[in-house]
């Protein structure tokens, strides 16, 4: 599948849905998301590697998407994002007319010298007569690639850098309207369901009407139930998790597991309403026992292990991680 372009804000793709605990179909991206694409700003490798994505946030994040798909992802769903990204730039004296003359000093300083970092960039907008602070410029870098004209190069000594869309990403895949609509659905709900309609419009930045046309679409790829009022969707392939056995634990990472990846139903992994309803708690990650939230855990690397540390147990009971 390629080489990738830095690291996502989630671990390591592949893994089930965190809801079904299936695993999902290999169609692009590589991260938290369980291989379900969000675009916005893209960051990509060569054309057939993977590409990061963020999501399509007022704080955009990157994941990974493959070149097949960078093209018709940002088509569906840029303009929204491009929408907030630009005035939020606005608010701050960066007008249409900043954002193409930096476009343009990029565009060619990228044509002579690819993969070329922000600040490297940055140094070339300044020369050109242009001094724009260094969170300014991530956020109008952002909205270039958002209009596909850059995105990421070959990481250079541990930094990100950017590169000629055209170069990387060389023949796009295009959806209509209405295709990638239902292909989004179905990605979304296969890594996250059993997942609403709300869900999806948020993490997706779409309009609900939009959603309701993607899922009419996709509506032979996908099952549906009802659960205190509100009906949630999944991959019509996928069954619920047998209840049989011993509990099963898995660590998680709280960003787009909890907070970006749900909105209306994040909280059914808390049917019991143990745990604070709060923006941001006190770790990167989430301990679940039978898909119920139980705790939040913070993870170190070195080069010989990673560890786990169980903190905030809302159980009220002692808490300790056994791998085998």
């Amino acid at each position: 599948m390629g080489d990738a372009a830095g690291a996502g804000r989630s671990g390591g793709g592949g893994e089930p849905s965190r809801r079904t605990g299936r695993e999902p179909p290999a169609v692009g991206v590589g991260g938290g998301s369980a291989y379900a694409l969000a675009p916005g700003r893209c960051r990509t490798r060569p054309a057939g590697g993977r590409h990061r994505h963020p999501y399509p946030r007022v704080e955009p994040t990157w994941h990974y998407a493959l070149a097949d798909d960078v093209g018709w992802l940002l088509d569906l769903t840029a303009p929204r994002v491009r929408g907030i990204a630009a005035g939020t730039l606005a608010l701050k004296g960066f007008d249409e007319a900043v954002i193409t003359r930096v476009a343009d000093v990029v565009t060619r300083t990228l044509t002579d010298l690819p993969d070329q970092t922000r600040q490297e960039l940055r140094d070339a907008v300044a020369a050109a007569g242009l001094d724009i602070d260094g969170m300014s410029i991530a956020q109008i870098l952002s909205v270039v690639e958002l209009d596909q004209l850059i995105c990421s190069g070959r990481p250079r000594d541990g930094d990100h850098t950017y590169a000629l869309f055209s170069e990387r990403v060389p023949n796009p895949r295009r959806l209509d309207h209405e295709e990638a609509l239902a292909e989004l659905v179905v990605r979304y709900v296969t890594g996250h369901g059993p997942a609403t309609t709300r869900d999806l419009a948020y993490w997706a930045t779409l309009g609900l009407r939009d959603v309701s046309r993607g899922l009419a679409a996709a509506a032979s790829r996908l099952q549906s139930f009802q659960h205190n009022g509100r009906i949630y969707w999944h991959a019509a392939e996928s069954e619920p998790p047998s209840a049989a056995g011993a509990p099963r634990g898995h660590l998680l990472l709280a960003l787009d597991e909890l907070h970006n990846g749900f909105q209306e139903s994040r909280y059914v992994l808390d049917e019991a309403g143990l745990v604070p309803r709060a923006t941001r708690y006190p770790a990167i990650g989430m301990a679940l026992v039978d898909a119920q939230f139980v705790a939040v855990h913070t993870r170190t690397v070195t080069p010989a292990s990673v560890r786990f540390d169980l903190i905030g147990s809302f159980l009220g009971l002692p808490s300790q991680v056994r791998v085998g």
